[in-house]
């Protein structure tokens, strides 16, 4: 890992003369470390050599737990092993020559036992000869999303118990379409 660490800090150095040389690389330097959503580029082996500030607050790792074992110690544990495998496969895909994106949710458990939801998306990023040198990725927090998706679902189990509970109770359902501005029942646009 000592050589990870290395080229990390010098991946690091690097990024940051460039973007002291100009207002344009100064524009890109803010745009990366003040993003409201994670970003992070990794080498052509997969290994994230750079990570701004938000992704390690969506993952909830420290920058030193980063460089020693990666992005895949963020990872929920029940869900470590099919990431990990999808990511593989979207490597392997972009070196035979596909160009596909790489496009997940995943969760991540935090220290005080919360999980936090993100969608993790990623392109290669290719020479001029098409040789991989890289991927870049982002980091979105969708943990709102997921949780009201989760209320929802509660709601919806217990009005249906309660409505199942409920004897010789009918229930019609209507699928109403919306047509020329009018809410109709589906049995009146038969007739």
């Amino acid at each position: 890992m000592g050589t990870f660490n290395a080229e990390y800090h010098e991946s690091i150095q690097y990024l940051n003369l460039g973007f002291n040389h100009d207002r344009t690389s100064n524009f890109h330097y803010l745009l990366l470390t003040h993003s409201p959503i994670g970003i992070w580029y990794a080498d052509e082996q997969g290994h994230c050599i750079y990570f701004n500030q938000k992704m390690l607050t969506i993952t909830g790792i420290s920058p030193e737990e980063m460089e020693k074992e990666g992005w895949t110690k963020s990872l929920h544990p029940a869900d470590t092993k099919q990431i990990y495998l999808t990511w593989i496969t979207f490597i392997e895909q972009c070196r035979q020559g596909g160009n596909p994106e790489y496009k997940r949710e995943c969760r991540t458990l935090q220290a005080d036992g919360s999980i936090t939801w993100y969608l993790v998306q990623a392109i290669a990023n290719y020479n001029q000869a098409g040789e991989i040198i890289g991927f870049i990725g982002t980091l979105t927090d969708i943990t709102e999303q997921k949780n009201r998706e989760a209320f929802l679902l509660e709601q919806q189990t217990h009005y249906h118990a309660i409505l199942n509970a409920i004897p010789d109770l009918e229930i019609i359902d209507i699928n109403l379409d919306y047509k020329r501005g009018k809410a109709t029942d589906e049995t009146q646009s038969e007739e």
